[in-house]
């Protein structure tokens, strides 16, 4: 059992999903927890869930795609000292549209929000982690940066880019005691996949070894261990979290 009670525990779109599975691990787990979300909604939502179960944390909202907003975000959080833990998730999902009837507009913000908010969040941070001696960086990627997808040659793209960027920044910073990594879910029960049903969703089945949809909280597992003290010598890699539908 992980315990993160000397540690601050940062989580981009924490307000559903993957984000909010994890948020709600490591509170639990009794880390100081920072969640953001894209909306005030969704920011008030997360304070509430701090609130109603006592947890240690604060919500902020923050847009990945505005440096205004990463400026204000960085403000809060530049000046906080000790173990700092980063887990990049803020994510969307690309048009579903193939290369040849993508649009510019559709095409940079999937490459914004999936992969550029990575260099821009994690820069301010990296500063609080060199001081402190020790830190925490990981990256949600995916199953289709290994395997692509037809309709999603810009988020393939994009978190094919989240790796890369992770393995060069664990060569830069590694000897600080600052580990870089990535964790590559397939499919997870979220609203992302509720609509995919019937026969659809049995063919996804059929086609993952353990024959079910990943749960959040089997994201938050591999999440924990490399946030741990004991992933200490785990650095440039990714964790790919899928039930087996791809292997490495």
């Amino acid at each position: 059992m992980f315990d993160f009670e000397d540690k601050t525990v940062i989580i981009t779109g924490a307000s559903r999903g993957i984000g909010l599975g994890a948020f709600m691990a490591f509170a639990k787990a009794n880390a100081y927890v920072i969640g953001t979300a894209t909306s005030k909604v969704g920011v008030d939502n997360l304070n509430k869930i701090i609130s109603d179960n006592s947890f240690n944390g604060k919500a902020y909202q923050l847009d990945v795609t505005s440096d205004d907003s990463i400026k204000k975000f960085a403000e809060h959080v530049g000046s906080l000292t000790g173990k700092i833990v980063l887990v990049n998730n803020a994510g969307i999902n690309g048009s579903g549209n193939i290369l040849l009837r993508e649009n510019d507009t559709d095409w940079e913000n999937v490459i914004n929000v999936n992969l550029n908010s990575i260099y821009k969040v994690t820069k301010p941070l990296i500063k609080p982690m060199l001081k402190a001696k020790w830190g925490r960086i990981i990256n949600i990627s995916s199953l289709y940066a290994h395997t692509g997808n037809s309709g999603s040659s810009g988020y393939s793209a994009a978190k094919a880019g989240v790796i890369a960027i992770s393995k060069s920044l664990a060569h830069e910073i590694g000897s600080r005691n600052i580990t870089v990594n990535t964790v590559a879910p397939g499919y997870i029960e979220t609203d992302m996949t509720i609509g995919i049903t019937g026969e659809r969703k049995a063919a996804f089945l059929a086609r993952i070894p353990v024959a079910r949809l990943g749960k959040t909280e089997d994201i938050a597992a591999g999440l924990m261990y490399l946030a741990s003290d004991q992933a200490s010598y785990v650095t440039g890699e990714t964790l790919n979290i899928n039930g087996g539908i791809y292997m490495a």
